[in-house]
């Protein structure tokens, strides 16, 4: 009976272990990579784990573990959700699949045609609170989130003609495609919404400017916040004239801003680990340095002492039997310490040296991207401003109620 009681335990274990095993999806706290990534969790069934953005924690890896997946999707590109969590997870021998684009349009494209849905939200990817009712309204249609600037991409296209239900968050400066159900949004609390978040946004990275000590940073960072508060002001006077178009695409502006402010300290802890990294070799080196000495100094002391007995022996003060004896046992001697020592520096080298110098090359990629990546958004920024300051310009009865001048200030604070 007992026997069987033992049987009947184990096996429950077992059943129990294989019903909590929950495939996992993987991706950084960027608040567009998180909300596509919570409609591919409704889609599949699966677990979202979220990791600080840019970087590795080991305690993240081990609750991605924990669920014993079967597969693990990576939603972001390398820069965002670091490559060591997809080398440690393969090493687990599970399966690991990166859903990645160049930006966040092209990343929630690539998840869109990953998961087959047949409904689609489009909204303007780039407004924090739009992406969160584009979140809502997708879960409850089942639909893919699509984002956008201004208008539809060619790209989008085929998605979107797939697409049995399309929705589209009313945002200003957003092209109203056909065929779509435009989500009306109240503008001006949407604006004054948006205003709170950014202030939020502002005071937190103010909190985190306190801890850092690069000088060069913190003013760069502290000035970028300055213009942000700035531009808020801005868009709260147009609110107050009721210029609905113009005070959301400041806000939206300061959105930016703030976003390349969080980007550029997040660049400044990157570079303290390289810093930290640099450091730490440095020690190593000395170290082996002074093994390296230690491992002369024996080495001389063993000449000396070969010296002596080899003068002994010639001298006849020792027998020949003694003297092979004595040398026997000083090259032992020699060799045991050499090996130890030897070993200590291959030791050091291989559990230390080569880590680091791994881990400070994969920063300086990411640091490289990161740069890469802030340039490109910038220049995209720039060049979409500029085709609508131009259209303004030379056609102004398209711009009426849109403020142009007052986005194009936006921008311009925040280059």
């Amino acid at each position: 009976m007992r026997h069987i009681y033992i049987y009947y335990t184990l096996l429950m274990v077992l059943l129990l272990s294989v019903a909590y095993a929950e495939n996992v999806i993987l991706v950084s706290d960027n608040i567009a990579d998180k909300a596509i990534a919570e409609v591919a969790a409704k889609k599949l069934g699966w677990k979202v784990i979220v990791t600080p953005w840019g970087i590795y924690n080991e305690t993240i890896l081990e609750e991605v573990i924990k669920y014993n997946p079967e597969i693990v999707l990576i939603i972001g590109g390398e820069v965002a959700v670091p490559k060591i969590y997809e080398e440690e997870i393969l090493k687990k021998n599970i399966t690991v699949k990166r859903i990645s684009g160049k930006n966040r349009i092209e990343t929630a494209i690539n998840v869109a045609k990953f998961l087959n849905l047949t409904n689609i939200v489009v909204v303007n990817g780039y407004d924090p609170l739009s992406i969160k009712k584009a979140l809502e309204l997708a879960i409850n249609k089942s639909a893919a989130i699509i984002f956008i600037k201004q208008k539809i991409l060619p790209e989008i296209n085929e998605i979107v003609k797939k697409a049995r239900e399309k929705y589209l968050i009313e945002a200003p400066g957003i092209e109203i495609a056909k065929d779509f159900k435009l989500v009306k949004t109240d503008i001006y609390n949407e604006t004054l919404r948006l205003i709170e978040y950014v202030k939020e946004r502002i005071s937190e990275l103010r909190e985190k400017l306190l801890r850092e000590e690069n000088v060069g940073i913190k003013t760069a960072v502290e000035r970028i916040l300055n213009n942000a508060e700035r531009v808020l002001n801005k868009s709260l006077e147009r609110l107050e004239d009721n210029k609905l178009a113009a005070a959301y695409n400041l806000a939206l502006s300061a959105s930016y801003m703030v976003e390349s402010a969080e980007r550029i300290l997040d660049r400044a802890a990157l570079e303290r680990f390289c810093e930290i990294f640099k450091r730490e070799m440095k020690e190593i080196k000395k170290q082996i340095i002074e093994m390296r000495k230690e491992l002369e100094k024996i080495r001389k002391e063993f000449m000396k002492r070969m010296n002596e007995t080899l003068k002994a022996c010639i001298e006849g003060n020792i027998s020949r039997e003694a003297c092979e004896e004595i040398m026997e046992e000083l090259r032992d001697e020699y060799k045991e310490k050499v090996e130890e020592i030897v070993e200590d520096i291959h030791e050091l080298k291989q559990e230390f040296m080569e880590e680091m110098i791994e881990t400070m090359k994969e920063y300086r990629e990411k640091m490289h991207e990161l740069i890469k990546e802030m340039r490109e958004k910038m220049r995209e920024h720039m060049k979409e401003w500029k085709n609508m300051t131009e259209i303004c310009e030379e056609e102004p009865w398209k711009c009426k109620g849109m403020g142009m001048m007052g986005m194009r200030h936006g921008m311009e604070e925040m280059d």
